[in-house]
């Protein structure tokens, strides 16, 4: 078993300046003291602060294995492993405060349990058989049951106050139940080795997440806030009046499979030759579907899109074919080259397809209040069901989100292709390089279809004579389809995303315990959507391009490319029954990929997006034309330096930036590594070994070392 603790501090905190005069202590006294007087009726347990916020993360592992040997040709193992784990979520940072009970704390319970049986059937033949079955219980917790309140306008650097419960964790839980069966049959044919085998996996998943489910505050500046002026009201529950409701934390269980079957041939002609060559089949099936929404399947929108609530995707064979070789191009075995293709299927992203079964529409509503009419006689409260919905505060509570499945959507693949070549010199000198390229077929395109683009309007960025002379100065702006649904999200296909890279590795070692290793890769990766939420709509809002209706390639958020890696590593001699081991290693990569985008708290181009849309480059005689708040001229002049200074911003002139089109200073870190060894057993090879890991060591020499920039 092992135990493992863990606990760092979030050093944002109003109390030693991090946000300068934009946000002060007594602004989060005052906030505190109007929070608890308006909102909790009588929720219990509340207690706020502005302390430095410390987070702890613990995990307890125990495994336990039998190992049995029935006989000459059977082997038994059976194998049982536990993990619970408790983890801190505070995202405080330089642009977002949360108050110290604000965050939540992530619980992890897993049960592994594991059967092998390994059989020698003949000389020839031999059978691997296994099942499995994980169990996994997360859910999050928060400190008290109170409603969550976002608070704008503070500056300086400093976009949003959050108080309150935060709002995706007040009802966010998820059960999973995997079990798996799988056999391998391995036949040994003279120089042949074939493999057949199939891979069986079901699973139930019990999936609880209702979004503001105290209720969703949200406020300009921290004045309407202690006015209770409010611009915008949201709130979600579990309709008790629907059939099989069992309470407002209701969640959907959906029941799913995948079933594989794959057949390989490792052939070795000779002793410098290798061909490896098979084919895969998946089967992914939906064995439930979402409650029907028979309203919403009667609109024009899901005649027109296809997209409806209740159906699933078809069943699929998904074919994987694969092909590789190793070549040692000389006797010595010195020199090899290896490669292979083929097309990877890779793990069914059924979270994403979880969600329509959470939000049908009929299960689960939500509120969505934004006009000042009606948020005018909205009540402050933590318990929104009973003081707005059975109150009768709004009308026609319909669900403002709602996920569509269409049963022509089909599951990932990506095809991958790859090189290398390896070579010995002399003198323990060992080069290596890698050429690796993949291609994404049928990668998943979250889309708001309740959104169409106006072919009408659109959105001046600078004004209406510049829109006329350059059309791509124009921000798209979209129309709703159903007013009654403030997003339908369905899950598409597309064909767009790439990636390669290239790399390259120099290795030296040295008789008396020393070795040496440089490495670099340059590469460039590409995508639509890099899937980061488990939340459809979440990957939605968080898709920026100019025409958020269309997969639009550009950077992904992974691409980094340039890396650089350097290790030095000594191991002494064996001296007084104890061995050092010291290693240094240098890790040098391009930054973090980050958009650049225009802020938009109104929503300007009625998008539904997540605050933004992507920032238009003006050119130089643009900038001119454009309306400057204050000091126009002196406004103007610093726009057109600071696009001017930036690389990347001046090669986008008259044009809107590119989704994760910047990105961050080179970063470069330093990690010591020192084990000590102490045998006491050296016949049987058994020591104590005491480690010190200092990691990012050039930070604790250099305050100004080992920094990385991290823009939003």
């Amino acid at each position: 078993s092992e135990y493992d603790r863990q606990s760092n501090p979030n050093i944002y905190t109003p109390l030693n300046g991090s946000y300068g005069d934009a946000f002060t202590s007594d602004n989060a006294n005052r906030i505190m003291q109007h929070y608890a007087a308006n909102y909790l009726n009588g929720v219990g347990g509340y207690k706020e602060g502005i302390g430095q916020k410390q987070l702890v993360s613990s995990s307890l592992n125990a495994l336990a294995r039998i190992d049995w040997n029935i006989n000459k040709k059977h082997k038994l193992m059976l194998r049982y492993q536990l993990l619970n784990a408790k983890s801190d979520s505070y995202k405080s940072g330089a642009s977002i405060y949360y108050f110290a009970n604000s965050g939540y704390q992530q619980t992890t319970l897993n049960n592994i349990a594991v059967l092998e049986l390994n059989s020698r059937l003949s000389d020839m033949v031999t059978n691997e058989f296994r099942a499995s079955a994980v169990i996994v219980r997360e859910h999050r917790d928060v400190a008290y049951g109170g409603a969550t309140v976002r608070i704008k306008g503070f500056g300086g650097g400093l976009s949003d106050v959050y108080i309150g419960s935060e709002k995706s964790s007040g009802a966010n839980g998820i059960n999973t139940e995997t079990y798996n069966v799988s056999d391998n049959l391995s036949i040994f044919a003279g120089n042949h080795h074939i493999t057949l085998g199939t891979h069986n996996d079901f699973y139930i998943f019990n999936n609880l997440f209702i979004q503001n489910s105290y209720g969703y505050y949200e406020f300009k500046t921290m004045d309407d806030f202690l006015a209770n002026n409010m611009s915008k009201f949201q709130f979600a529950y579990a309709d008790p009046a629907v059939e099989g409701v069992d309470g407002s934390r209701w969640s959907a269980k959906t029941y799913t499979a995948r079933f594989g079957l794959y057949a390989q041939d490792e052939w070795t002609p000779n002793r410098n030759f290798t061909l490896t060559y098979g084919i895969r089949a998946d089967i992914p099936v939906m064995l439930n579907r979402p409650t029907e929404n028979k309203e919403f399947n009667k609109t024009l929108l899901s005649q027109v899109s296809g997209e409806s609530i209740g159906s699933v995707p078809a069943p699929q064979i998904l074919v994987s074919p694969r092909i590789g070789f190793r070549w040692y191009m000389d006797e010595n075995h010195k020199s090899l080259l290896r490669g292979g293709a083929g097309i990877f299927t890779g793990r069914v992203p059924f979270v994403w397809l979880t969600n329509a079964y959470n939000n049908t529409g009929v299960e689960t509503k939500s509120v969505y209040v934004s006009d000042a009419a009606t948020l005018s006689k909205l009540p402050l409260t933590s318990n929104p069901y009973a003081d707005v919905v059975e109150a009768g505060l709004v009308s026609g509570a319909a669900a403002n989100t709602v996920n569509t499945l269409n049963n022509k959507f089909k599951y990932p693949q990506t095809f991958r292709a790859n090189i290398g070549f390896e070579q010995e010199f002399g003198n323990n000198w060992h080069f290596v390089f890698d050429a690796v390229y993949s291609k994404s077929f049928n990668n998943v395109f979250f889309n708001n279809v309740n959104f169409i683009k106006s072919s009408t309007t659109g959105v001046a960025m600078v004004n209406a004579q510049a829109a006329e002379n350059n059309p791509s100065s124009v921000l798209s702006y979209y129309e709703r389809v159903l007013p009654q649904y403030q997003n339908v999200v369905a899950l598409e296909n597309t064909n767009l995303g790439y990636s390669y890279s290239l790399s390259g590795q120099l290795i030296k070692t040295f008789d008396f315990g020393l070795d040496l290793m440089a490495s670099y890769t340059f590469g460039h990766s590409y995508s639509v959507s890099d899937g980061l939420a488990s939340v459809a709509l979440t990957n939605h809002q968080a898709y920026v391009a100019t025409d958020v209706t269309k997969p639009e390639l550009s950077y992904s958020y992974f691409d980094k490319p340039h890396k650089v890696v350097g290790m030095v590593s000594y191991t002494s001699p064996e001296y007084a029954r104890m061995k050092t081991h010291v290693s240094l290693v240098y890790n040098g990569q391009s930054g973090n990929r980050f958009s650049y985008m225009t802020f938009d708290s109104s929503d300007v181009n009625n998008s539904g997006g997540a605050g933004g849309f992507l920032l238009y480059v003006p050119t130089a005689d643009e900038i001119s034309q454009m309306s400057w708040s204050g000091d126009a001229a002196a406004q103007a002049a610093a726009f057109e330096k600071y696009i001017s200074e930036d690389k990347y911003l001046s090669s986008r002139r008259g044009q809107f930036t590119e989704r994760f089109g910047g990105i961050s200073p080179f970063e470069n870190r330093f990690d010591l590594h020192i084990a000590q060894d102490f045998y006491y057993d050296r016949k049987g090879g058994r020591k104590i070994q005491l480690v010190a890991d200092l990691i990012n060591i050039g930070n604790l020499l250099n305050p100004e070392w080992g920094l990385v920039d991290d823009y939003s």
